[in-house]
């Protein structure tokens, strides 16, 4: 019988106890964690970067070459005064002239190239890019009349999670610049991205470039042109 009282006893105790205990005092602080995107920016032929992934090649193609830029300057050779029609391709180094009927036995001797669009805007607005010939070939005031620029469209690639255009000049396409009667050029489309297309690197190969010539051009000069190749989300 004591037993049993004792025992009793003592788990009142010990519950009176635990009942008295203070609660914890607590203290607390937020701290706010924060990063800023700014416009990256829409640009057409970008400076190599480390930093940014490179486009993936779907179908590896010697012609096509995705990590090229925009040449500074076409180079087709030293031609000689010729009577028929004849078609020129630009040169890497500066030489003799080589024609298109030559291009196999030429390929590595051909000016490539590839127009690359960075967007990097956050916006997903879309872009197009143009390339206008600004005048015709000429030497000061002597012009090389007739005279056709074009070169040979490739492929085109993005990144890894890259969405392409949907608008894009087909593979092997003779992309001709075209000049009104008065020798000025009209800008020629070759990519169009909408809304949502073409987020980050996109890349446009150029297989190679080609002058086309007509016959009896009895002139001995040295004739340039320029190009402008274009990126813009106007729609």
């Amino acid at each position: 019988m004591k037993k049993v009282v004792m025992v009793t006893l003592s788990a009142l105790a010990l519950s009176s106890l635990v009942l008295v205990q203070p609660a914890a005092a607590t203290s607390s602080k937020t701290t706010e964690g924060k990063i800023e995107y700014v416009d990256g920016g829409l640009i057409i032929d970008p400076d190599p970067d480390p930093e940014i992934p490179p486009v993936v090649d779907p179908d590896p193609n010697p012609e096509d070459d995705f990590e090229a830029r925009l040449p500074g300057m076409l180079d087709f050779g030293k031609a000689k005064v010729h009577a028929g029609e004849k078609t020129f391709l630009a040169l890497i180094n500066n030489g003799d002239a080589i024609e298109l009927k030559d291009r196999e036995a030429n390929k590595d001797k051909l000016q490539k190239g590839a127009v690359a669009v960075l967007d990097n805007t956050g916006e997903q607005k879309g872009w197009e890019v143009k390339v206008k010939q600004n005048n015709q070939f000429a030497a000061e005031t002597d012009i090389l009349d007739g005279a056709v620029l074009s070169f040979t469209a490739g492929r085109t690639a993005t990144q890894e999670n890259g969405t392409l255009p949907s608008t894009i000049t087909p593979e092997g396409t003779n992309v001709v610049l075209p000049l009104d009667s008065t020798g000025a050029g009209t800008a020629v489309s070759l990519m169009k991205a909408e809304a949502g297309e073409g987020v980050g690197l996109t890349s446009f190969a150029i297989r190679d470039f080609q002058l086309k010539v007509p016959g009896n051009v009895m002139k001995i000069n040295s004739y340039t042109t320029t190009l402008d190749w274009t990126v813009s989300n106007t729609p």
